[in-house]
């Protein structure tokens, strides 16, 4: 899992690469890009051209990343 990859990868990198505000070396963190995601795909024109499968995915993925303690 991705999640557990970065974890052993980032050691102290981790909690930023989880929850950052704003943007380091060019990424924000992975909850505030897949809460981008959840919005952009609010958007039934933009969710429509990836379909209903890819656009729940995110939304599960968004509702994990949300739910883990900081």
């Amino acid at each position: 899992m991705e999640l557990e990859q970065a974890k052993e990868a980032l050691h102290e990198g981790y909690q930023p690469y989880l929850h950052a505000k704003k943007k380091i070396d060019g990424f924000s963190g992975r909850i505030e890009f897949f809460n981008a995601l959840v919005q952009f795909y609010n958007d039934p024109i933009q969710a429509e051209a990836k379909g209903p499968a890819f656009v729940e995915g995110v939304r599960r993925a968004s509702k994990y990343l949300n739910g883990l303690n900081p």
